[in-house]
């Protein structure tokens, strides 16, 4: 690597610095890569390391219509981008998903690490080498979860803020890095010489007279410290909306509730909620009428899930701490459940509370969105995934299909899902429930959705057959996802899902 001409970062190439290639292990690659042609892989990994083209918004029709909620979107995108000094974006109503807002995310752009100096002064870093001047910059580093947000288009919270070299003071103009090895002390003032990867600049609304004198828990609910104003993927910071009716969801995960296609009044099951974007989805196509069920193991995920529905007046749904593979009751138990609801008098225990099993056989619309190896999120910065991980989790995948079954009614709808790319996880576990609930056959629900996006399963896993194979819905990291309203190829993380019916 050689020096590069002055403002480089540190005298170095600074395409380099921000070009992030997803290093795997042999034994990982291997179960990620099987059955993939070998330059659909290759092109993989290639976006792993990149967010995804398009940034997708749900809108809560239950409290406004879509164009309401654009002009809004627009009006505060619009106010940002003069603040930032960008060129200006326009938010997009989706083509076929009459609730669904999008914005074309631009980058990679070509910005370089700066050094020191705001408007109000302008103050530089020197050092020589072979008798040339670089200039130094200075680094603020963030963690992988603060990165992935920066690279999708946040700004970085005080909180966030994981370390700022000295002397770093408001105004300063900023160079922003993720710790690729999750080694950096919280606070540190000295240059971080650990695996980063640079993700742009900004512009320090705090320094580290603020940043480093009070606890993290002390900064929460302080804003936004670093304002990125020239990151390398450039799209507008919309947590300021998420109050407004609009949440942030990926494509495909918005596609799961329009095809599981809950309906008004029907008992329906979301086996692993948290942290509930997709239950609360669920829940306005339901028009809050009916009984969703939402479930998770963890306790405090779903305390946070059910302080989250009453403060948005949710009527219809319950959220339970459960373990979901060892949720259902016994017949006997079951038929003791329905002479109590017959009879009226079954009250679901209070949300937020324990649950322990649930009636067979009841529930006419299943949602299992389980734990998976997340080997779809983009940017995926230093997977920590191991082969053991990967086979653990196909494992209990299956277990909760086990459950799932047991829950459906005859005639219901089960959508299995998850966001990763691996086949054991998904294909695999398809042809499984296939081979093993001779009742489920699996549907074609492209008109559903205003005809497919994505691709087709992989090909050659056992127990699927062909047509079952053509109706997998699998999200292939760095192909589009749709076509957009002018012409532009949609894009979102890696992802995979299929609908069954239960005969009968």
């Amino acid at each position: 690597m050689k020096p590069s001409n002055l403002g480089g970062a540190r005298g170095w190439d600074v395409s380099e610095m921000s070009r992030h290639v997803v290093h795997l292990s042999p034994d990982v690659e291997a179960l990620l890569s099987d059955h993939v042609p070998d330059d659909t892989w290759n092109a993989t990994k290639d976006a792993l390391g990149k967010p995804p083209r398009t940034t997708f918004l749900r809108v809560n029709t239950s409290i406004q219509t879509r164009e309401v909620a654009k002009k809004r979107l627009q009006a505060f995108v619009t106010e940002q981008c003069e603040r930032k000094k960008w060129p200006p974006y326009l938010v997009k109503n989706h083509p076929t998903l009459h609730d669904v807002l999008y914005l074309n995310v631009d980058g990679p752009l070509d910005v370089h690490p700066v050094g020191r100096g705001g408007e109000r002064e302008r103050r530089s870093f020197y050092w020589h080498l072979e008798g040339v001047k670089f200039s130094f910059e200075i680094e603020v580093i963030v963690d992988a979860m603060c990165g992935n947000a920066v690279m999708r288009g946040a700004d970085i919270f005080a909180a966030g803020i994981l370390a700022a070299e000295s002397p770093m003071e408001a105004g300063d103009t900023v160079s922003v890095y993720v710790d690729l090895d999750q080694s950096c002390l919280r606070g540190t003032a000295k240059r971080y010489e650990g695996g980063k990867l640079f993700l742009g600049n900004g512009v320090a609304l705090m320094g580290r007279d603020v940043l480093y004198t009070v606890s993290p828990q002390e900064l929460k609910g302080k804003g936004v410290g670093i304002l990125m104003t020239c990151p390398i993927y450039r799209s507008p910071s919309l947590s300021d909306m998420f109050g407004e009716g609009l949440a942030l969801q990926n494509l495909p995960s918005i596609l799961v509730a329009h095809v599981l296609d809950p309906q008004p009044g029907e008992m329906v099951l979301d086996m692993c909620a948290a942290p509930g974007g997709k239950t609360f989805h669920i829940a306005t196509l339901m028009n809050d009428t009916g009984t969703l069920i939402a479930l998770d193991r963890s306790s405090q995920k779903i305390a946070r899930l059910a302080t989250q529905m009453a403060f948005q007046n949710l009527t219809s749904t319950r959220a339970y701490a459960c373990d979901a593979t060892s949720c259902v009751m016994s017949e006997e138990e079951t038929a003791a459940y329905r002479t109590t609801a017959q009879s009226g008098e079954w009250r679901w225990p209070p949300s937020g509370s324990k649950m322990k099993q649930l009636p067979r056989e009841s529930f006419d619309r299943i949602l299992l969105d389980g734990p998976c190896s997340a080997m779809g999120q983009r940017p995926n910065f230093r997977p920590a995934i191991s082969s053991a991980i990967l086979i653990h989790h196909a494992q209990y995948q299956r277990s909760l299909l086990h459950a799932a079954h047991r829950l459906l009614r005859p005639g219901g709808r089960l959508v299995y899902s998850t966001c990763t790319i691996a086949v054991s996880e998904n294909e695999a576990n398809v042809g499984y429930a296939l081979e093993q609930f001779p009742d489920l056959e699996i549907l074609d629900v492209a008109e559903r959705v205003g005809g497919k996006v994505g691709r087709d399963g992989l090909k050659g896993v056992a127990g699927l057959s062909e047509e079952a194979r053509a109706r997998c819905w699998r999200f292939q990291p760095g192909e589009d996802c749709g076509i957009g309203v002018d012409g532009e190829g949609l894009e979102s993380i890696g992802f995979f899902f299929a609908v069954f019916r239960k005969r009968g």
